[in-house]
């Protein structure tokens, strides 16, 4: 079972104001050396086994910034996922274990902020290995951190006090409590903050959540088309495949549409003999609407794609278009 990592980075750092702004976030900073705290997050990962490439949650905005930093340390492929306004945590796992299904058959999700300081990698490593084993049996397991001060910007967690096999059940959580009661927890000793990093099964969190029957594209829809005789199903008309922007028929036949890339609308393969379709920029639908500019730049985008084609690797926007 594989581990896909998650990088939650859809923050607005306000509490770093002004080195940190909304266009222009902590996590895309180099505060403590040469690589942004994006960038040590993601390479933080090297040393564990078994991985996927990451999943970066962030928002519309960053995006071409997550691109930009990712090249930078040579990683060129992640999946960068938008958000077109903060919807905070759980949409934002919600989204990317939907999207890991797409990838692997129900993995482990390693969820990361994109702006942690981790000193102790062997411990940070360790940790994970434990929390592996659980998390495959359908565990959520979160990661404590112990606590130096009475800090009311972490929820708090208190364990029990039975170890099994390296990890605590919680006995509470409590979310940002207030001075005086942080101080109590501080002064017991027996909780942990709460470091917001988790390990958790796709499926696992997809139930909880209230998404019932979590299948796989690969193993639901384009199984049954690909199994299940024409005659015999119950299945009309097209399968469109985000992912490859195309749509399929029985036996997984290539069907007739797929996608403009300037407007995102379905389009016929015969409106393709069209002089207003140019691949990667318009389609009659959209020819006399979009700018010259926006040609430009889609033709820019196209020009891109076809030269990682070439060179034998995926455009890091390719999926998206």
């Amino acid at each position: 079972m594989k581990i896909i990592p998650v990088i939650l980075s859809g923050g607005s750092g306000t509490r770093l104001w002004p080195l940190s702004r909304k266009e222009y976030p902590k996590q895309f900073l180099s505060l403590l050396g040469d690589n942004t705290l994006l960038q040590e997050t993601i390479l933080r990962l090297n040393g564990l086994k078994n991985l996927s490439n990451p999943i970066i949650v962030c928002n519309q905005y960053h995006r071409f910034l997550v691109a930009e930093q990712c090249q930078q340390i040579d990683v060129t492929n992640p999946i960068i996922l938008l958000e077109d306004e903060g919807r905070n945590t759980a949409p934002a796992i919600a989204a990317a274990a939907l999207q890991s299904l797409k990838i692997s058959d129900d993995s482990v999700l390693l969820v990361l902020s994109a702006d942690h300081i981790i000193q102790d990698i062997d411990k940070f490593y360790s940790s994970i290995n434990v929390a592996f084993k659980h998390s495959q049996n359908g565990k959520l397991v979160i990661f404590g951190i112990v606590p130096k001060e009475a800090n009311t910007q972490f929820g708090y967690i208190k364990p029990s006090k039975d170890c099994d096999d390296g990890a605590y059940k919680v006995k509470e959580f409590v979310e940002k409590p207030n001075l005086l009661t942080a101080q109590e927890y501080l002064d017991q000793g027996d909780y942990l903050w709460n470091s917001g990093m988790f390990l958790i099964k796709a499926s696992t969190y997809l139930n909880a959540n209230g998404f019932k029957n979590v299948y796989q594209l690969k193993g639901g829809i384009l199984n049954y088309l690909q199994k299940t005789k024409k005659k015999n199903s119950l299945w009309k008309g097209e399968c469109y495949v985000f992912d490859n922007r195309v749509s399929l028929k029985h036996n997984l036949k290539t069907g007739n549409y797929s996608i403009c890339s300037g407007c995102r609308k379905p389009i016929l393969n015969k409106n393709k003999r069209s002089k207003k379709y140019e691949e990667g920029v318009s389609c009659p639908n959209c020819h006399d609407s979009l700018t010259t500019s926006q040609k430009e730049r889609f033709r820019m985008r196209q020009k891109q794609i076809n030269l990682a084609k070439k060179l034998g690797k995926k455009h890091i926007f390719q999926k998206e278009y």
